[in-house]
């Protein structure tokens, strides 16, 4: 099991040149620029056996959605990395970045669904 979410890898730079934490994206529907990472919408992160505050990365591909560095928490282009590689976990957990999350204020319906079309037709 595990929890796949946008911004949670800290080694990525985005276009914009934001990196660790502080990733965001600009909603092109919203005008909005979001974080990409919501560290409240991280439900594993309440508890002391599934937190992983230091964003450990996991070992390998092979090891998604099983007991390792990461404590089932990963970026969301593990889980693309995991099932290009023939790695499914059994239970998955997709939150899309912030600008994609569905939420008032910074998201759109239009967003969320551009999320979830590109990850049906990526996987």
């Amino acid at each position: 099991m595990g929890i796949l979410r946008g911004g949670f890898d800290l080694t990525i730079t985005n276009a914009n040149g934001t990196t660790g934490c502080a990733r965001s994206t600009n909603s092109a529907i919203t005008g909005v620029t979001k974080a990409d990472y919501i560290p409240h919408h991280e439900p594993f992160q309440y508890f002391v056996n599934t937190r992983n505050p230091s964003h450990l990365r996991p070992t390998s591909v092979n090891t998604i959605g099983f007991t390792d560095a990461a404590n089932h928490q990963y970026d969301i282009h593990d889980f693309f990395d995991a099932t290009s590689a023939g790695n499914m976990p059994q239970v998955a957990f997709l939150k899309a970045p912030g600008f994609q999350d569905g939420h008032a204020q910074y998201s759109d319906p239009l967003d969320e669904q551009q999320f979830v079309v590109d990850t049906i037709t990526s996987s």
